[in-house]
């Protein structure tokens, strides 16, 4: 089931840390004993948090430069 749009990100961050938590006690992937399903998993949510760093950056920057605008407007008042 999906998240809802108020927690989305809550939820998310709970089920992360489960994840680097398994990942934190297990010395290589073998040790996790992934099914394939699992391993393939692993693999595409990693290139996803790779989406989300750059995605988080790219919305971090327009939100730094809307206030740098905004603070530029109010002075001109």
């Amino acid at each position: 089931m999906a998240n809802m749009s108020y927690c989305r990100f809550h939820n998310t961050l709970q089920d992360l840390r489960d994840c680097v938590y398994a990942m934190d006690e297990a010395y290589n992937f073998e040790d996790m004993e992934l099914s394939k399903e699992e391993k393939a998993a692993m693999h595409m949510m990693y290139a996803k948090c790779e989406d989300f760093i750059n995605n988080y950056n790219r919305l971090d920057e327009m939100s730094t430069e809307n206030e740098d605008e905004e603070e530029v407007d109010e002075e001109e008042f």
